[in-house]
């Protein structure tokens, strides 16, 4: 049995499934990429207001020079305030140490 362009049916669903696959693969390599760098990341970063990733390097440039997600520019203030809350507690916990 063949199909219009003279290959067999079985080698025609087998070419679609690996196009299918590797579809699959560059979207899953497109996300180890920073938004805003486009370099590979080892470790990922995003603000909880929205879902766009970055790495930790740009992650911390973001929050300390800007207010809005580069990407959907939604605020990220409340970014701002977890990480002076968290600076906060630290800075709490090390006055608790002996000395």
């Amino acid at each position: 049995m063949s199909n219009g362009d003279n290959r067999p049916v079985e080698e025609v669903e087998n070419s679609e499934e690996e196009e299918g696959e590797e579809e699959e693969e560059e979207d899953e390599n497109e996300e180890d990429y920073c938004t805003a760098c486009l370099e590979f990341m080892s470790e990922r970063r995003h603000p909880p207001s929205c879902a766009h990733e970055y790495c930790v390097r740009c992650f911390y440039l973001l929050i300390s020079r800007r207010t809005n997600c580069l990407i959907c520019n939604v605020p990220i203030y409340d970014i701002k305030r977890v990480f002076r809350d968290l600076r906060s507690r630290v800075n709490i916990e090390a006055n608790k140490r002996p000395s």
